[in-house]
This record gives structure tokens, sequence and C-alpha cells, in this order.
């Protein structure tokens, strides 16, 4: 999946157009450029972001049409995603209380009562 060309020296709808063109008689099965759909506003942008999301993506990449290109991160993109919490580690609490006393003063077994609390988060 191709989603820019780095070295054309345009903006991003520019370098788009260059890649559709450049890769329009592609005949690689590996090789495809990425869709490219203008949001209309945020309804829109909400609906494509979902349907990704239920097809098992994991997010979008929102361009400015007219950002040059800059390498590393750019104020021309916004990555919008979702996290996925249940790869966190899972957190526990656990409390354990635990009481002993002899019924009688010279008693050899003592009662023991104990109680045992734990949360997993």
């Amino acid at each position: 999946m191709v989603f820019d060309a780095p070295d054309h020296r345009g903006n991003y709808q520019e370098r788009y157009d260059f890649l559709s063109n450049r890769l329009a008689n592609n005949s690689h099965p590996f090789v495809e450029i990425a869709p490219w759909t203008e949001c209309k506003d945020m309804t829109h942008l909400e609906k494509l972001f979902h349907d990704i999301i239920d097809r098992g993506g994991e997010g979008i990449i929102l361009r400015d049409p007219q950002a040059p290109y800059t390498p590393g991160r750019s104020p021309g993109y916004l990555k919008h995603k979702v996290h996925n919490y249940t790869s966190l580690p899972s957190l526990s609490l656990s409390l354990s209380l635990s009481l002993s006393f002899s019924p009688l003063p010279l008693s050899t077994s003592p009662l023991s009562l104990s109680l045992s609390l734990s949360l997993l988060f």
C-alpha cells in the first residue's frame, strides 16, 4: 500500500495525483495506492472512521491537501485511531485479613477466621 511520494516536491494533492498517474497501469498484486476520500464534515468523518474500524482497521490519517511533505511529525496530517485498552496490563488489588484467637486461655487449638478479597481491573 503506497501512501505518499515524499521525493515529489508538490503538496499532498499533487503528490497523490502523481502516485495515481504513476500507478495507473500497475499490474503488481502487492502494490496499490491507498484510497483517498475528502471529508465533507464531522458527521462524514465519523462515519468513515467507524466503517474502517468495523472492517478491522485501526484508524485513519487526516491530511491537509495543500501541505508540503515534511519528514517526521507534521502539522499537515493527523492520525485518528482507536486506542486498544484491552492490551494494557490488568491491575489487581488484593486484601487479606486473618484473625486467630483462642476461645479459652489454655486452649491448644485456636480458632481462626480468614477473609480474602481480590479485585481485578
